[in-house]
């Protein structure tokens, strides 16, 4: 039998993530400062912004938040494997993990801006759904809230406070915001404004998963105290764990 010990430190982790976004927000700046500043150096700041910049794909920031998001959805996928092996349902925490797979590859491909031309003339969008792809995000957001109700009320409290906490702070940033920035590129195109909204936007973006991930850590290393991955027989697992107080028994107990 093979058995493989990993030390969680959620604390540890969340800092190293926040310092992580604080280096990218201040190389941007710096590359938006020496742009501004040095006009004679023209092709060697297009290129320097180009990498840092908050509002482009298949650069470093975008390469970020895609390796956040698909470490959260490994983290979710670990967090429903644990929960089987303590006769728990799991089922919830696959399909949280397959969604944030999906917004990894997203990140990563940019899916959604295929999206945007078709519901703008599909349905005479503009202002603040100039960017279009936020109508079926959006949907798709408020219907799988609605249909992990029970989840929800199955959490233990902690959990659940950072999961509300970093899902607010991120749909803040890619809906709340993203709107912002299209109703203002509609009006004006690229200027001081805009870019103040797409940076506020994917730095909120990046906070919230971040906080996720911390909570799923936190999350882990309460409920095993300290994480194993094992291979071994199906019978070693047979172990039934306490539960620690949901939301549920909160509220109607």
């Amino acid at each position: 039998m093979v058995k493989v010990k990993v030390r969680l430190l959620p604390g540890t982790a969340l800092k190293w993530l926040v310092l992580g976004i604080s280096v990218l927000l201040f190389l941007y700046i710096v590359a938006i400062y020496v742009y501004l500043e040095t006009p004679h150096l023209r092709p060697y700041q297009e290129f320097f912004i180009r990498l840092f910049d908050f509002n482009q794909e298949a650069n470093v920031p975008s390469f970020f938040s895609a390796i956040l998001l698909l470490a959260t959805s490994f983290l979710l996928f670990l967090v429903s494997f644990c929960e089987r092996n303590f006769h728990r349902n799991y089922w919830g925490w696959i399909g949280l993990g397959v969604v944030f797979c999906f917004l990894a590859v997203d990140e990563a491909t940019s899916i959604h801006e295929f999206l945007i031309g078709f519901f703008r003339e599909k349905f005479n969008l503009s202002g603040f759904f100039y960017y279009a792809w936020v109508v079926p995000y959006g949907i798709g957001i408020i219907v799988l809230v609605f249909m992990y109700i029970p989840f929800f009320l199955k959490l233990d409290v902690k959990m659940f406070k950072l999961m509300m906490l970093s899902g607010l702070i991120f749909v803040t940033g890619a809906i709340g915001f993203e709107m912002l920035g299209g109703r203002a590129f509609e009006e004006n195109g690229l200027h001081l404004r805009l870019m103040i909204f797409y940076t506020v936007e994917e730095l909120l973006e990046m906070l919230g998963v971040s906080i996720f991930l911390y909570s799923l850590l936190d999350y882990l290393s309460r409920e095993s105290r300290k994480l194993s991955i094992m291979f071994a027989p199906k019978s070693a697992y047979h172990v039934v764990r306490s539960r620690s107080r949901t939301v549920q028994d909160t509220l109607f107990r």
